[in-house]
């Protein structure tokens, strides 16, 4: 995989800097108010145990809004846009519920703010108990029809979910035909019947369970807990060093957002709209006036009047790209910017320092904010904020916005923010300050190569040193930095399985042997997904080291639909974008592509660019133009394929797969080529011991 690495020549001076001015602020405590014992009792069906406990904890106002905000900030659906979607249905259906329930102790309001409205409701009997009977048909939020059937309360009390062993039996009321009620019933009695006891005690559990937020709680820290020293007010000294900031922190100013295409993988002509948030009291001069497109660093146009919008042609096959926003004023100062990542992965992990500004000039102080992309059910551990090589700051909840003290302004410095995930994994962010011209910086272009050895009865050999190896790129032998095994290297693994109607038959079987194959793969540093396809692909568990999870998204899995084959490996390929080390995809399918958005030439550059390994498992495919594609794909990609006829020879091919990614190396060399452009270069890897040879990527992109 291509590395980059920019090394700066900046030369400073550092001094100590003074706290900021966010650190020497007082914050009184308060006792809970009623206002946050409401919201309590409104998320009681969505709040996990917890985050109740957390919030319980709290001793002050301030730190339980900053909760509150997070709490919906988590679950938030689409967090690139202004919106909260998740909290907006939540108030609307949380209003119908009062309405209807008078509140949330009734499990049927607990049920409507989960899973929202029934497609139908209706009255039965079952053995002289009445019922009200809801009914779910397969649907968005739905995979399967189900039915629930609420009791009546006491005393006209809240009603309760049924649930076998907490009333009458109704499967087997059921079964002897003792219910009756609407005529519309008897497909719901016929579901109890066929359900069981077992399915109907799974329906019900998941009909009350709030889906499960990204864990977030341990990295949320009380502001008032540490920022609390009693102070009345910060020195005169402090607010005139931090003036600056202040004055920045206190600014009207205009902001700017990038709205994006809807689509998950976007390619050719795509729209794209900048739009200017205008904010209150800015004056005239400091509107913005002009916004600056670029994409991937590369200027396209300049929109001098409203609506900002640019079309941009993101190529044939959908890849990374970064396309940029500059709100501009009159005069051409950049007052705001935006950027956004496309086709970046569901994994991706990047900082951007948006203030400072480069070029611009601060003296005393400035404002450091930083926006983050976190990958999809992970959550930010922390944020440290460096002036220069010194540690000023550390943050643990957003915004991750903070006042920094300067030394001498005439000296060039930086500042750099990284930010650390739950696991470990970091990413950072460098802006200089006041740096007169831009900064020298020299491209090393390094090249990381995952490849195995063996030979053609399909031993591998684990044991090979840097002498044994040989790389050549467009020809030409390169010069190696580093030969490593990489059996102790996380592994990053899409497991993508066919679920199309041609599976049903086998679909139980695979799941299980793909089940079998994670846990036997995965190591406590590993992590995987599972993804599955037919017309249509679909993240049924995301990254994740948790083996019960990953066994679940195999559970209740249905064969449906057509096989878009081409569209689900772009997918997947896109979704492990964001990560780094060794990655691979395991594909497992049974039939032809049939109804793709992209072809197999677009999947085969997709993958190149990527350099991820793909491994195909085929299933009684007929020998011809698909099974030539598939080992391809995999060839080229430094994976193996393997075609078999019965599900039982699928633990023997698993077992392969597991051996080859734990024998592989790690190739680092710095190429010679250092032509620009983007074409692509070939790159060979030879095993200087006679019958072996070595898989590895066919080439990359620069």
């Amino acid at each position: 995989m291509l590395r980059k690495v920019l090394v700066s020549l900046v030369f400073c001076f550092l001094v100590p800097v003074l706290p900021s001015l966010s650190s020497v602020l007082a914050a009184e405590g308060q006792a809970p108010s009623g206002q946050f014992r409401s919201w309590l009792e409104e998320v009681s069906p969505l709040i996990t145990p917890r985050e109740r406990e957390a919030f319980l904890s709290l001793a002050a106002d301030a730190d339980r809004e900053a909760f509150v905000r997070r709490f919906w900030e988590v679950r938030d659906p689409y967090p690139q846009t202004p919106r909260n979607e998740a909290k907006e249905r939540w108030d609307t259906r949380l209003a119908e519920a009062r309405q209807r329930w008078g509140g949330t102790r009734d499990d049927r309001a607990r049920v409507f703010l989960l899973k929202g409205e029934p497609d139908s409701i209706f009255p039965g009997t079952c053995d002289g108990t009445a019922l009200e009977l809801w009914t779910y048909e397969p649907g968005f939020q739905v995979q399967y029809r189900i039915v629930l059937a609420f009791l009546s309360g006491p005393a006209g009390g809240p009603s309760k979910l049924w649930r076998p062993g907490t009333g009458p039996d109704l499967v087997a009321a059921s079964r002897a035909r003792k219910c009756e009620g609407d005529p519309r019933a008897s497909a719901a009695f016929t579901w109890l019947r066929e359900a069981g006891t077992a399915g109907c005690d799974i329906v019900a559990q998941r009909a009350l369970a709030a889906p499960k937020p990204p864990e977030w709680v341990s990295t949320f820290h009380p502001a008032t807990a540490v920022l609390n020293r009693g102070d009345s007010a910060p020195p005169p000294e402090i607010r005139r060093l931090f003036a600056e900031a202040d004055a920045d922190l206190a600014a009207s100013r205009p902001g700017l957002r990038i709205e994006a295409p809807s689509g998950v993988l976007l390619a050719g002509m795509q729209r794209f709209e900048a739009r200017v948030e205008g904010a209150a009291g800015v004056p005239e001069d400091a509107r913005i006036e002009r916004v600056a497109f670029s994409l991937d660093g590369k200027p396209i146009l300049t929109r001098n009047r409203p609506p900002f919008v640019v079309e941009v042609d993101l190529g044939r096959v959908p890849r990374a790209h970064k396309i940029t926003a500059q709100g501009l004023d009159r005069a051409g100062k950049e007052l705001a910017s935006d950027e956004l990542a496309i086709n970046a992965g569901a994994q991706r992990f990047a900082v951007h320092l948006v203030e400072p500004r480069p070029g611009r000039s601060y003296h005393r102080s400035l404002r450091a904010r930083v926006n983050l992309d976190v990958p999809e059910d992970r959550g930010v551990d922390r944020v440290e904020l460096y002036l220069g090589d010194d540690r000023v700051a550390t943050l643990y909840q957003p915004p991750f916005i903070l006042p920094l003290a300067l030394p001498d302004s005439a000296v060039v410095s930086y500042v750099r923010a990284v930010a650390y995930l739950s696991d470990g994994t970091s990413a950072e962010d460098v802006v200089l300050l006041n740096a007169p011209t831009p900064a020298e910086t020299m491209s090393i272009r390094l090249v990381e190569l995952y490849a195995s050895a063996g030979d053609r009865a399909g031993r591998l050999f684990d044991s090979l040193g840097a002498g044994d190896f040989q790389v050549f790129e467009d020809g030409t032998r390169q010069t190696l930095r580093q030969v490593e095994r990489v059996d102790d290297t996380p592994l990053r693994l899409v497991a993508l399985m066919d679920n199309s109607a041609s599976m049903q038959p086998r679909l139980a079987a695979v799941s299980r042997t793909a089940v079998e194959f994670l846990r036997q793969t995965l190591h406590p540093k590993d992590q995987a997904a599972v993804i599955t396809f037919n017309k249509a692909p679909r993240v049924a568990v995301g990254l994740t080291g948790d083996l019960s999870a990953l066994a679940a998204g195999f559970d209740g899995l249905m064969a449906d639909d057509e096989t878009s084959l081409w569209d689900s490996v772009i997918f997947s390929l896109c979704y492990l974008g964001g990560t780094s080390g060794q990655r691979a995809v395991v594909l497992l399918s049974d039939g032809e592509d049939r109804t793709s958005r992209f072809h197999f030439d677009d999947a085969l550059e997709s993958a190149r660019r990527a350099g991820i390994a793909v491994f195909v498992l085929g299933i009684n495919l007929t020998r011809g133009e698909a099974t030539e594609r598939l080992s391809r794909l995999a060839k080229d990609t430094g994976g193996r394929s393997f075609f078999v006829k019965s599900t039982d020879d699928l633990p023997a091919v698993y077992s392969m797969i597991e051996k080859d990614l734990r024998s592989r190396y790690r190739i680092t060399y710095q190429s010679s080529n250092t032509r620009p452009g983007e074409a692509f270069r070939t790159v060979r890897v030879q095993v200087d011991k006679p019958g072996v040879e070595a898989r590895t990527i066919s080439g990359y992109y620069p």
